[in-house]
């Protein structure tokens, strides 16, 4: 027997795996982000509309919560007046809050804040801890 001389056959290369066609250039076609409409300037726009949020002036509901806010910090750093039952508690705060507009630096944050106080000075105040750090919230 004379041998046979085999030629082999050609056969399809394997498709490469999704990684490796994605390093070569093919891969999965890319899907561009749409761009953003009104481009810079909507951007500008929204930043400039977030600044001025926090530094808008206090409303009047900002104002009564900012200063009943300073009577209860004042209340709470005594403590025969924390101790005391509710009925009294609540009178006490009154009195505390009218002795407190007698005084020159409260009356004039109260009698101002819709004007001079900003609202991220009210942001500080009310999450102020004891009453001087809310009086360093006051610019």
């Amino acid at each position: 027997m004379t041998p046979r001389t085999v030629t082999p056959k050609k056969v399809p290369p394997l498709a490469a795996p999704r990684a490796l066609r994605a390093l070569r250039g093919g891969g999965p076609p890319q899907i561009a982000a749409p761009p953003l409409r009104g481009g810079p300037k909507s951007l500008l726009l929204v930043l400039a509309s977030l600044v001025l949020a926090c530094r808008g002036n206090a409303t009047r509901e900002d104002c009564a919560k900012m200063m009943d806010r300073y009577v209860d910090l004042a209340i709470a750093e005594e403590p025969a007046l924390a101790k005391l039952p509710p009925g009294e508690a609540a009178t006490v705060r009154e009195m505390k809050k009218e002795l407190k507009l007698g005084e020159k630096s409260f009356k004039k944050v109260h009698d101002r804040c819709e004007v001079a106080i900003t609202r991220g000075e009210v942001s500080c105040a009310l999450g102020a801890a004891s009453s001087k750090e809310w009086e360093a919230c006051i610019k």
